[in-house]
């Protein structure tokens, strides 16, 4: 949903997140053998991504990427 440019936009950043946050990493893993697509996997990741980026800018925090336990 929204303007394509935006969605682009996120996407391309959902791929770049994915080799920095291991987190997002591991659901795009999970979601795409699970389901045999990467674009599904990504567009989860994406989703995600701008869960978490609201997030920030609601509470004034910056984004930081999470670690595995």
């Amino acid at each position: 949903m929204g303007p394509g440019l935006v969605r682009a936009i996120l996407v391309e950043d959902s791929w770049a997140a994915i080799r920095k946050d291991p987190v997002l990493l591991g659901k795009f893993m999970k979601i795409w053998r699970g389901s045999g697509s990467k674009k599904k996997a990504i567009v989860a990741v994406a989703r995600t991504l701008i869960v978490r980026l609201q997030a920030c800018v609601i509470s004034g925090t910056s984004y930081a990427t999470r670690v595995l336990q």
